[in-house]
């Protein structure tokens, strides 16, 4: 800061601020208190010293693995918290929906609407005008079949019944890779990944 007994001018003062060694609590608090008419001013260039600059770009070295895991697991459970169940009235009405012949002139393949009605297919990379496009042909909101989507897989009891052995539900996976791995014709498949 400056040395003289003058006041200095608010462009002094936040010079002196961005050369301070740490711009941690008690220094930004300090200047809070010595200059309060530029608290927003402070408060500003405290949150852009903090932000890496575009020259230094971040990378997974510099982000510790337990914090990243816990902002993930913190944003889950908002999503979760966001997404309320489904009743079993909402359930029927959607997987009675994706078996309808309505839903079959969509532009997507039988088995690939019996992979989404199976939970078979996860939310995470399930192309969002898809989604609009079955919720609206099925008469329900997108939320609705977002929430479906992310409900564990079922074995369809005509499976079960007729299994000597206990049938296994295999993981999910993604639309992307259901519609790869499908018989479809490389053109089709183009067609339905396609991006807007």
């Amino acid at each position: 800061m400056n040395n003289s007994n003058a006041t200095p001018n608010d462009e002094e003062v936040m010079l002196a601020f961005s050369v301070e060694p740490d711009h941690g609590p008690d220094t930004i608090q300090r200047y809070l208190e010595n200059y309060p008419h530029l608290a927003s001013e402070l408060l500003n260039l405290a949150l852009d010293l903090r932000m890496p600059s575009e020259e230094e770009p971040v990378t997974l070295q510099d982000l510790d693995s337990s914090e990243i895991q816990r902002a993930w697991g913190q944003f889950n459970r908002m999503i979760s918290a966001e997404r309320p169940e489904l009743t079993a009235g909402q359930v029927k009405q959607v997987e009675a929906s994706l078996v309808s012949t309505q839903m079959r002139e969509i532009g997507l393949p039988l088995s690939v609407l019996s992979a989404i009605k199976s939970g078979l297919v996860e939310l995470e990379g399930f192309p969002g005008r898809w989604i609009t496009k079955i919720a609206a042909t099925g008469g329900y909101a997108t939320e609705m079949l977002r929430s479906y989507l992310t409900m564990p897989p079922s074995l369809s009891s005509a499976r079960s019944f007729k299994s000597e052995v206990k049938p296994q539900v295999g993981g999910k996976v993604t639309f992307r890779s259901l519609i790869e791995n499908s018989t479809l014709t490389e053109a089709e498949k183009a067609k339905i990944l396609r991006e807007d």
